[in-house]
């Protein structure tokens, strides 16, 4: 649990179930004061979104993501062998079936391309971060607006995940291809050693920018 909370924490359990079979959040695995579950996905997603609230308020004396002390919900265990994670704003969350507004979503991932997601504190910054620029900027998730978007969450889940192994400007190492050691989804030091553009001049216009 966070040292300096005053949001609640709850993590949610969809059992390996993608919509319609799981309806957001899923069933309450961990709340705030909860001792810890057993399920180390869980444990680790609950301490991994105390780190990110502690980061913001401590910085920025912003209560959750929306500044206003808004539950910050997560479910884990989504969709079989789902190798995505994501925040899901209040229409999104609605979409799934909740009435309890936005929240973040991981899944276990495949074993190849990921590991669970939730247990990453990259991906977990990264994810709570979107919420915090959905709240204040509302940049589309397309185009220019989507690939600022995608980098605000990289650059503060680099300033989350401070490595002190030479790698704090991977993202998600912890969760890319675990039978590979060493590599990460990103590498914002050196860009295209993960295949992504370093430059403007190399701006790609692709389908999805998300």
């Amino acid at each position: 649990a966070s040292s300096i909370c005053l949001s609640n924490f709850e993590v949610a359990d969809c059992n390996d179930a993608a919509a319609p079979d799981c309806i957001l959040p899923g069933s309450l695995a961990r709340g705030e004061a909860s001792p810890a579950s057993g399920d180390p996905v869980v444990d680790d997603a609950h301490a991994h979104t105390a780190a990110v609230y502690d980061y913001f308020f401590s910085r920025f004396g912003r209560d959750s993501y929306d500044g206003l002390g808004h539950v910050l919900r997560s479910t884990v265990h989504f969709g079989d062998r789902y190798n995505n994670a994501f925040w899901c704003p209040d229409a999104c969350a609605a979409a799934f079936g909740s009435s309890l507004g936005g929240q973040t979503v991981y899944g276990d991932g495949d074993g190849s391309f990921f590991s669970p997601l939730g247990r990453d504190l990259d991906v977990v910054a990264h994810e709570w971060t979107h919420a915090v620029t959905d709240s204040e900027a509302n940049l589309v998730s397309f185009g220019q607006p989507g690939a600022l978007n995608e980098s605000y969450s990289d650059v503060f889940a680099a300033m989350i995940d401070p490595d002190t192994n030479g790698n704090e400007w991977l993202i998600g190492e912890d969760s890319w291809t675990p039978g590979t050691p060493g590599d990460a989804f990103r590498n914002m030091a050196n860009p295209a050693a993960s295949g992504d553009p370093g430059h403007m001049s190399q701006y790609l216009h692709i389908i999805d920018d998300a």
